[in-house]
């Protein structure tokens, strides 16, 4: 049940950032660009949640290509958000894939404070 409960908030978190947003912010692919890979699971609720961040990593690079350090805040609140289900539902991951894809969460986590810390 807390499962669905984070799939859901995952959802409308994901909605919520993209009804927010004009077209022209999702005009281009910025994580296309960074050469991350999401890490792959053989838990499909770990892969829903991990396929959010593309759209969370091109709104921040949106915002600081137009250089909105207002847009910080509800991003830093977007990602939190984000990384709390990640990190609750890797719990649920094989004792042999937990190591690998939190090696893989460090490389986005930087990744993305790269990224945050321009709106600074």
């Amino acid at each position: 049940m807390k499962l669905l409960g984070s799939l859901v908030l995952s959802l409308l978190l994901t909605g919520i950032i993209l009804l927010g947003c004009d077209s022209k912010t999702n005009t281009k692919n910025y994580f296309a660009e960074t050469g991350i890979q999401l890490p792959s699971s053989s838990n499909d609720a770990v892969n829903q949640i991990m396929a959010g961040f593309p759209e969370l990593y091109n709104e921040l690079s949106a915002a600081v290509e137009k250089g909105d350090k207002d847009a910080r805040p509800e991003l830093t609140t977007a990602y939190a958000d984000w990384l709390v289900q990640v990190i609750e539902t890797k719990e649920n991951l094989p004792d042999d894939e937990k190591g690998k894809f939190t090696t893989e969460l460090e490389i986005i986590n930087a990744k993305w404070r790269q990224q945050i810390d321009k709106l600074l």
